[in-house]
């Protein structure tokens, strides 16, 4: 299969690869090297990256819908405004490093429709100063993920699974986290300020041996005894 002069196929180097808008509609490209490549607007829907390198690669605009990313390596890529809605499995993320991408916009990033953790949870999604703000994480399990120094400002996470995530030093600041798990998670240095629903009410925030520190920022109205009641661990 040829597209724009490129051949497409597992394996394929694709480096810096000019693919813009191009129909890449269930594609074969596991284990490509697709570094640096221009994907903005492409048609991805049902392709499999498996294990692919889209380091730097730009996929602003780009349709995701049920693509396969796990494994793949997502570093510093662009994702801004990339529709990832659809039925069925969803896009797949799990095990891929997604550290320092732009994921912005991100059209029904979704967890009905977002595969960000493996089975066993271990190892999950790698997020470390991913730029997530504002966008739509319902229902999602980010379980295991890591997500240190990353912008979650204004995230709506509700309904979401965060069991032994690393969230330390990233700012969650006006995120909803309504009905969230955060049992065993790494809040060192989170930024929580002007969260919705972080209580400990039932059916609210799981805090359960949550890890934080001196620097942990919370909502004003916490109480640090009530927290230490409910088994969060102070370092």
């Amino acid at each position: 299969m040829k597209v724009n002069g490129y051949k497409i196929r597992p394996r394929a180097n694709l480096r810096g690869a000019n693919l813009g808008k191009a129909n890449l509609t269930g594609a074969s490209l596991s284990g490509a090297s697709l570094s640096g490549a221009h994907l903005s607007g492409a048609d991805l829907t049902g392709a499999d990256l498996t294990g692919a390198d889209l380091t730097g690669a730009d996929l602003t605009g780009a349709y995701l819908t049920e693509a396969n990313f796990s494994g793949a390596n997502l570093s510093n890529a662009i994702l801004f405004k990339a529709c990832l809605s659809g039925v069925g499995p969803g896009t797949n993320f799990s095990g891929a490093n997604l550290s320092g991408a732009d994921l912005r916009g991100v059209n029904h990033l979704t967890g009905r429709w977002l595969v960000l953790a493996p089975k066993d949870r271990h190892p999950g999604v790698n997020l470390t100063k991913a730029d997530l703000s504002g966008a739509n994480l319902r229902f999602a399990d980010l379980s295991g993920a890591n997500l240190r120094f990353a912008d979650l400002s204004g995230l709506n996470l509700e309904n979401g699974h965060f069991i032994h995530a690393d969230f330390s030093r990233a700012n969650l600041s006006g995120a909803n986290l309504v009905n969230t798990d955060f049992s065993g998670a790494d809040l060192s240095g989170a930024n929580l300020t002007g969260t919705k629903g972080f209580n400990l009410g039932i059916g609210m925030t799981n805090l359960s041996w949550v890890k934080a520190d001196q620097k942990t920022v919370w909502p004003e109205w916490f109480d640090r005894e009530v927290l230490g009641s409910n088994g969060v661990i102070f370092d």
